[in-house]
């Protein structure tokens, strides 16, 4: 061998299988190793060395440990990926949830203003329900006296203050009983006082209050006209006397107290003078009803 050169040293591949051992009986013998002529002095002229060649097993294991390479960076890129992917659902379920709180925070204050609206009701309901209550003690009180009978009627007590229609009915001992026997020629107003345990007055403008006495089904007095209205004879006044006799006809019920009103009130009312040494008795007669309203 030419000084300078070594022999190329076989490359070392710890991790491929241990080489094959002939299983021949009898292994042939050692080969005569040629040796490997460099070039010469003057250049390559004097014979080129051969290329080194890869054997098999170096080869696989150069092609293991590629695909060894390639499948960690693409074991790292999938995890990147993977990574971002987490990261980009982490954000979506942040967003979802955002969008959840900001449901609840609207699902409440709907929920605030029903029940307010409910408290509302309940109150109406509450204060409904203690009319009705009040409505129902009333119409209670008035159903003891209904149906009204005479008796409801002649019981009710009559007090009140009325206007009167008058309806002339018959006047005697006048020079002109026509002209006499006018609407006007009799009481137009009358007033009731009193109670069940002082007893009634009636009075009006043409007479002083006059004690009335009740005997179950009518009301009567008598007492004295005032003499700007009383009969005349000869110029001179005529005392006159004025008698009542009158009932309840209508009633009105008070829904609070439970009682009857009267309403309206009717009978007779007559005027009536004395005779004179000068003068004959004359006599005014006539039915009355309070006036409506």
């Amino acid at each position: 061998m030419d000084a300078g050169h070594e022999p190329t040293a076989p490359m070392s591949f710890p991790n491929l299988p241990p080489p094959v051992t002939s299983s021949y009986p009898n292994p042939p013998g050692p080969t005569a190793v040629l040796p490997i002529v460099g070039p010469g002095p003057g250049g390559p002229s004097g014979g080129a060395r051969p290329p080194a060649r890869w054997t098999g097993g170096a080869k696989a294991a150069v092609a293991l440990l590629a695909v060894t390479t390639l499948a960690g960076v693409g074991f790292g890129v999938s995890q990147f990926t993977r990574a971002n992917d987490r990261s980009d659902e982490v954000d979506r379920l942040e967003r979802e949830v955002d969008d959840l709180g900001d449901d609840l925070d609207d699902a409440a204050a709907e929920l605030d203003d029903a029940n307010a609206a409910a408290a509302a009701v309940q109150a109406q309901l509450d204060t409904t329900g203690t009319d009705l209550a009040a409505m129902t003690a009333r119409r209670d009180a008035l159903a003891a006296v209904f149906p009204v009978t005479a008796a409801v009627l002649a019981a009710t007590p009559p007090g009140g203050s009325w206007g009167l229609v008058n309806s002339p009915q018959d006047c005697e001992g006048f020079s002109d009983e026509a002209a006499s026997c006018v609407a006007n020629n009799f009481p137009t107003d009358i007033v009731i006082d009193g109670s069940s345990d002082v007893g009634y007055t009636a009075s009006s403008a043409w007479y002083a209050p006059i004690p009335l006495t009740f005997d179950g089904a009518r009301w009567t007095g008598s007492g004295t006209l005032a003499a700007e209205f009383s009969n005349t004879c000869g110029g001179e006044v005529n005392a006159t006397t004025v008698s009542l006799d009158f009932g309840v006809t209508g009633v009105w019920g008070d829904d609070t107290s439970g009682l009857l009103n009267p309403a309206e009130v009717s009978g007779t009312v007559a005027l009536v003078s004395g005779e004179t040494a000068t003068c004959v008795g004359a006599t005014r007669t006539a039915a009355f009803v309070t006036a409506a309203g």
